[in-house]
């Protein structure tokens, strides 16, 4: 499977493949052999081509979050559709403050699929929006409860604009 590390300046690609025995990593054309076990929960012993690691490994949204040798790394990890909905409408929710659904272009409101005091899943359908010719459905990025819906069918919205805001469970 192709994974993306979201950098700064672009995108790098990884192939990942496992096995029964071993993940196969591909990266810039070099491959390397990865073993993994668990020792504790979110702390493995990881094997990268004949060389151990210890680290802790947790994981929010599409960021994984490494502790390694008394160093802490943030990767985001994105796959081939997220990747492609960054390059295409950028990230504006992770941009935007904690819990804010943003417009991620210019578009017409269809249908609220929620109401305020709801809780939700992480992919739940939010609302649906037509741009460019198309609907969009817009979902949640995480599990919490709608704080507040700020729009409604056939209302316009731009670019950025605050849509939905989610609260924490």
């Amino acid at each position: 499977m192709k994974y993306f590390i979201k950098k700064s300046a672009g995108f790098t690609a990884l192939d990942v493949e496992a096995n029964d025995a071993a993940i196969t990593v591909v990266k810039g054309g070099r491959e390397y052999l990865v073993t993994v076990a668990e020792l504790a929960e979110n702390q493995y012993s990881v094997i990268v081509d004949d060389h151990p690691h210890i680290v802790s490994v947790s994981s929010a949204k599409n960021t994984i979050h490494i502790e390694m040798k008394h160093q802490r790394y943030s990767v985001p990890v994105l796959n081939n559709r997220q990747k492609m909905e960054v390059e295409m409408f950028g990230a504006a929710e992770d941009e935007a403050g904690s819990g804010d659904i943003t417009a991620p272009m210019p578009g017409l409101i269809l249908r609220v699929e929620v109401t305020a005091g709801e809780s939700i899943t992480a992919g739940q359908p939010l609302l649906v929006m037509e741009a460019m010719k198309m609907e969009n459905e817009i979902r949640a990025p995480e599990d919490g409860v709608v704080a507040e819906v700020l729009v409604k069918a056939q209302q316009a919205v731009e670019k950025d604009d605050i849509m939905i805001k989610i609260g924490s469970e």
